[in-house]
């Protein structure tokens, strides 16, 4: 049996086969036809499927850049912000493979799958770092993605929340003893000011 296989019991029909097309190649073909639409709607923030797909090749590359390859098992533990949509995509156009846990998990539930899965590498917000902290030891995890809602929070909403709402929903600092060995990588410093050969080109695949 496949490790994942294990998380699911006897009782599912397991016969899945393998899709003619990847998630990252249906998005763009979903967007050819309508660039200028919106696809992700984020507060005051509006992503059109043409900018959509400028994002997720730009976290492409820079996964590619920090180490990730093909058939790496990474898991995203955060939801509801658009770096958990570009993530999915842009892992899925490297070819790794997607560990998707629920954002409200505990920390004992955290390494237990994660130890399933033997993902080395996970994406999360602050506050969920923090939280996890000591389960990582116990955990597979070497590299951390840290991301968090105001990534792509519109000025209009950063003027509109209140300093104790950004604070409470949002930490900026690790605060957690984490083991030797574990790398901490921002969402910011690594995918929003990179500029692709692809996008340069405008040959992006």
């Amino acid at each position: 049996r496949k490790d994942w296989e294990q998380l699911y019991g006897n009782k599912h029909d397991l016969k899945i086969g393998k899709p003619e097309r990847s998630l990252y190649r249906a998005l763009k073909r979903s967007a050819a036809g309508h660039p200028s639409d919106i696809a992700l709607e984020y507060f005051n923030t509006k992503i059109s499927y043409s900018r959509l797909i400028e994002e997720v090749d730009k976290a492409a590359h820079a996964f590619r850049e920090i180490g990730i390859n093909e058939g790496d098992i990474v898991s995203l533990c955060h939801s509801g912000i658009p770096a958990t949509a570009i993530s999915m995509y842009a892992l899925n156009k490297i070819g790794a493979s997607i560990s998707f846990l629920d954002s409200r998990m505990s920390g004992m539930r955290f390494a237990d799958m994660i130890g399933k899965t033997g993902s080395q590498v996970a994406l999360m917000t602050v506050s969920q770092a923090n939280e996890f902290a000591p389960y990582v030891a116990e955990s597979p995890v070497k590299k951390i993605i840290l991301s968090g809602f105001r990534d792509y929070t519109h000025v209009i909403d950063r003027l509109n929340f209140s300093i104790s709402d950004l604070l409470v929903n949002d930490k900026l600092q690790i605060e957690g003893d984490f083991p030797e060995g574990v790398e901490f990588v921002r969402w910011n410093d690594i995918v929003l000011p990179v500029t692709t050969a692809e996008e340069e080109s405008g040959k992006a695949e």
